[in-house]
């Protein structure tokens, strides 16, 4: 960034934000370690409202400000070139988890607030134009180099809406009911959608109560005596879960809602009456809130949607579209005429890097609106991701938010969108620097460390015992040493010596390092982000697995007189997310495993913990000494291989 710009900027705190949820709780997290400021982003604009109407409040100068803000990180982590931008058409984003999480990365991230501050008038195609001002502001008066849009949740189809637009030749760009022909919409460098869906207007009509005919006048809300059995909350209604048949004639019968609705905003425009307004009932009516295998994902069993309780939302005041206006409803929420659909305009995107990300518990975007925009993509560098149990706004969820940041990072590190903040080359610098390593080297130089006297094994993960057998037993050459049966769904555990008997351990395996695979019967196929265990599914019980080809944990030998001593001492750091209880490995046992520390069968205690990237990682003590029948005592299982074979 431009030493000019800095001076443009001014600190601007928030009443209260030392208690977001967000602010200390993940400051312990590695990679959420800056702290930020918030500086305003003020544009002024002047604008004539369309067909004599003003949608917000201008005065009769038409001139408004679009207030945006800021973030900056307190120190350069990436280099200063890149701005993350954030929209969303009706929403202020300025304490979402996100955009928030990015600095605290150490991202320089702009949340753009559009010129509404509710739906009611709104119009996407002037929410594209906002947009375009704040980018233009960034890179010409800003000094960034590189944009990067990411359009969370509503501001999904928007991005995607805007990057559309401003890709194709000005010839082709809509021109209805805003024309953007002739604006000037700087192209992004790449762009990110999270938990976002297709349009406001599909999101809307899959919310529609198709019992209602239209919508309210006066006090009378106008319901279809022959559809009350569409009416989810009504004693009409059958319980889920729903039928196909019932879901096909609800879907069709929302359509028909939104279309009479449609019908109607267009004769106001046609007649010059574009700010005609109604009050819609009835728009939390989605049948996958209340029939959880209707478009299942992880969310859970409970009646509830990302307004809390559908029945209650379906009429609230903060629901979409509860009040709209004729050209507003046109742009933004009808299924048959709005432009801001990001399945359609995905087709338009070839030339940049993009990634969807599906928030796999998501209450507010549902499946399969995110694999839809993915699929619609014409880019040849596109990804996609899913968090999986993510719920829409990571409520409660930091070790959610924290997944989805960090592949973010990945995936922009990788395409050279944000690379690493370089160091000053003054010489007091290096003076300061040298000072900072010696520091590091005596920080570091194992006096405080653990007696790890080294490699216990190294646990992958096969598609197929029996193959793995062949290859590391007769390709390889390795020692079998130990066979496991473990847990209770036909899991394998199976060991290869990697110190060959010599004159030194003939007799003896104490010393043994080994090569360990796991052979999981249902196991993910070969995918390089599934490649280490869940803290989530650990902490709820749910098994360490990972897919095939990962390197599944490393475990560590330790003097079987230390190893409660270094468990304490890991719990203490606070830098582990997850330590296992310790476990007592005995021989001869179904499962591998005995409850009673003094048990005599046992042969190793151990423990799991995580590392401060994810890595699994194991202390183990060995409590016996293995003699030369070590393989005839404790290979007595036969592999299995993969179940399709």
């Amino acid at each position: 960034m431009s030493s000019r710009a800095r001076l443009l900027l001014h600190p601007n705190p928030t009443l209260g934000e030392e208690n977001h949820p967000l602010k200390e709780e993940n400051l312990k997290k590695e990679i959420f370690k800056f702290k930020y400021e918030r500086r305003p982003v003020k544009i002024t604009v002047r604008e004539q409202g369309s067909g004599g109407v003003t949608d917000r409040y201008a005065g009769l100068s038409n001139v408004f400000v679009l207030e945006g803000e800021l973030l900056i990180p307190s120190s350069e982590a990436y280099e200063p070139k890149t701005l993350f931008c954030f929209m969303h058409p009706a929403a202020s984003m300025a304490m979402l988890p996100y955009p928030i999480s990015l600095a605290r990365a150490g991202l320089h991230v702009l949340m753009c607030q559009s010129r509404y501050t509710n739906d009611s008038a709104l119009v996407m195609e002037k929410c594209v134009k906002d947009l375009a001002m704040y980018i233009s502001y960034a890179k010409t008066k800003l000094g960034y180099e590189k944009i990067v849009l990411v359009g969370w949740s509503g501001g999904g189809s928007l991005s995607v809406f805007y990057q559309s637009q401003a890709t194709l030749p000005s010839t082709q760009r809509v021109t209805f009911p805003i024309d953007l022909s002739n604006v000037e919409l700087p192209k992004a460098n790449a762009l990110i959608v999270i938990a976002a869906h297709a349009s406001r207007a599909r999101i809307l009509t899959e919310c529609l109560d198709p019992s209602i005919y239209m919508f309210r006048r006066g006090d009378n809300v106008e319901m279809d005596a022959k559809l009350q059995h569409l009416n989810l909350y009504g004693p009409k209604a059958p319980q889920p879960p729903y039928t196909t048949s019932y879901l096909q004639e609800f879907r069709k019968e929302q359509i028909a809602r939104s279309l009479r609705i449609t019908k109607w905003c267009r004769k106001q425009v046609k007649n010059g009456n574009p700010g005609a307004c109604f009050l819609l009932d009835g728009t939390m009516a989605d049948p996958r809130w209340l029939d959880f295998t209707c478009d299942a994902n992880d969310r859970p069993d409970e009646r509830i949607c990302y307004l809390g309780d559908p029945e209650v939302a379906n009429d609230m005041p903060t629901g979409l579209a509860r009040f709209s206006s004729a050209l507003s409803w046109l742009s933004q929420f009808s299924y048959h005429d709005t432009n801001a659909d990001a399945v359609r305009h995905m087709k338009n995107i070839n030339d940049i890097s993009v990634v969807v990300i599906e928030n796999g518990a998501d209450n507010g975007c549902p499946v399969p609106h995110p694999t839809d925009v993915f699929n619609a993509c014409a880019s040849n560098d596109k990804s996609y991701k899913r968090i999986n149990g993510a719920r829409h706004y990571y409520d409660g969820q930091t070790d959610k938010l924290l997944e989805s940041v960090q592949f973010v990072l990945n995936w922009l590190r990788e395409r050279d969108l944000i690379n690493i903040a370089p160091s000053s080359s003054s010489s007091s610098h290096h003076v300061h620097e040298h000072e900072k390593i010696k520091q590091f080297r005596e920080n570091y130089d194992g006096s405080n460390s653990m007696k790890i006297t080294g490699i216990n094994h190294l646990a992958l993960v096969s598609s197929d015992m029996e193959r793995t057998c062949k290859f590391y037993g007769e390709v390889l050459g390795l020692r079998l040493t130990k066979t496991l049966d473990v847990g209770t769904d036909g899991s394998q555990h199976f060991f290869f010596d990697l110190a060959p008997p010599s004159d030194n351990n003939s007799n003896n395996i104490s010393l043994q390092t080994s090569l360990a695979f796991f052979w999981f019967p249902d196991a993910k196929p070969r995918n390089p982000t599934v490649s280490s265990p869940s803290i989530y599914n650990m902490k709820n019980g749910l098994g360490f697995q990972t897919a095939m080809g990962s390197m599944n944990h490393v475990a560590f030998n330790v003097h079987k007189e230390d190893i409660l001593e270094y468990r304490k001492r890991i719990k203490k750091s606070g830098m582990s997310p997850y330590v296992s209880p310790m476990l007592y490995h005995a021989d001869g046992v179904e499962g591998g495993f005995v409850f009673d520390a003094k048990d005599d069968r046992i042969s190793w205690r151990s423990f799991y913990f995580f590392g401060p990237d994810g890595e699994y990682l194991e202390l183990t003590s060995q409590e016996k000494e293995y003699g030369k029948d070590v393989a005839e005592n404790n290979v007595i299982h036969l592999p299995r291989h993969a179940l399709w074979r």
